[in-house]
């Protein structure tokens, strides 16, 4: 029997670990992204009658604000441990496979991003500083995935990711509260329409999906192309 590889292992830039683990990230960040599309397509129902689950499902700036309403407002605990655990549910998971997957990942990306493509002419340093203010303010599935292709530290990642994350969230919070009044007539408006709000909804991530199969830019292509073997 092999001896059990520490976990010092998992974090070798441009060193994938074994395929058992390569497999758990990526169903990981499959199953984020599906729970992301399922609140996508009902944040218009759940804004109101469960915000709770709706920012567990798709924890986006949109729906973070929605539900710091006057009216349809979620309590400081839930919202900020739901939010702060969702969204650092999944940031991680690209992040790793920008790292182990390094160079493969940066030409993935550079390929299908124009914007991406352009910062490569500057160079892998000048990315690198480019990450770090993107992690922290935007850290979306392209930017998790550059910064870890780039090299930016695990412990630095985690830093920005975390902070940031908290940041976002205060200043949200803050924001829904200064506005908590127009948040709740939009969502008034939104129960009196509520069937064409969620057909719009439902389109809506229909669309998402063809449009991001049809280009590869999609998170599911991120994560299929980039941790295949080929």
């Amino acid at each position: 029997m092999s001896p059990i590889k520490p976990i010092s292992s998992l974090f070798i830039r441009n060193q994938p670990p074994n395929k058992v683990v390569v497999t758990v990230v990526t169903v990981l960040a499959v199953i984020s992204f599906g729970l992301a599309l399922f609140g996508e397509a009902l944040w218009t129902r759940l804004v109101s009658s469960n915000p709770a689950i709706l920012i567990a499902l798709n924890p986006t700036n949109k729906n973070l604000l929605l539900v710091n309403g006057d009216q349809y407002g979620i309590e400081a605990f839930p919202y900020f441990s739901i939010g702060f655990a969702r969204l650092l549910s999944s940031d991680p998971l690209y992040f790793l496979l920008g790292f182990w997957y390094g160079e493969k990942a940066l030409n993935w990306i550079q390929k299908r991003n124009k914007s991406f493509a352009q910062l490569a002419e500057e160079g892998e340093d000048f990315m690198l500083k480019f990450s770090y203010i993107f992690v922290f303010f935007a850290p979306v599935s392209y930017i998790c995935v550059l910064a870890g292709a780039v090299g930016m530290k695990v412990k630095t990642f985690f830093a920005l990711n975390v902070l940031g994350t908290i940041f976002s969230l205060v200043v949200i919070r803050w924001v829904g509260f200064q506005f908590g009044g127009g948040i709740d007539r939009f969502i008034d408006f939104l129960g009196r329409y509520k069937w064409q709000a969620l057909g719009l909804s439902i389109a809506y991530v229909a669309w998402t999906l063809f449009k991001g199969s049809r280009s590869g830019k999609s998170d599911l292509s991120i994560i299929k192309d980039i941790s295949s073997d080929k």
